[in-house]
């Protein structure tokens, strides 16, 4: 239970780091153009990759997501259901890129064979 408990502390941190981005975003974007407005910008971007890299750590430590490395911090690919063929396979999608996991393969036909011996 404690796993569980500091999962939720950190889910908890990362969205109020999250509100306070938002909230940051919203106030700066009233500002005039400026070296301060610039550097807030720069730090802004910087904090958001922070943020998507903790978002992207906290879905692996959970082990129930898979990430796609199309980009940099990893993205968190997005499930959309089981494969046609096998009920309990679970698909996924990457929202970045659009790769699938597992990728989708030819359906193969069964081939009957025949042996005279």
């Amino acid at each position: 239970m404690e796993q569980l408990e500091a999962f939720t502390t950190v889910k908890l941190v990362v969205d109020l780091i999250e509100k306070a981005r938002n909230f940051y975003k919203e106030w700066a974007a009233k500002l005039p153009e400026s070296e301060d407005k610039f550097e807030g910008d720069k730090t802004l971007q910087r904090a958001e990759e922070a943020l998507n890299l903790a978002k992207a750590e906290l879905a692996k430590g959970f082990g129930c997501y898979q990430l796609c490395v199309c980009s940099f911090p990893p993205s968190i690919m997005l499930s959309i259901g089981t494969n046609f063929s096998a009920d309990t396979l679970e698909r996924w999608q990457c929202p970045t890129c659009g790769k699938l996991s597992p990728p989708v393969l030819p359906r193969q036909i069964p081939v009957e064979t025949e042996f005279n011996l």
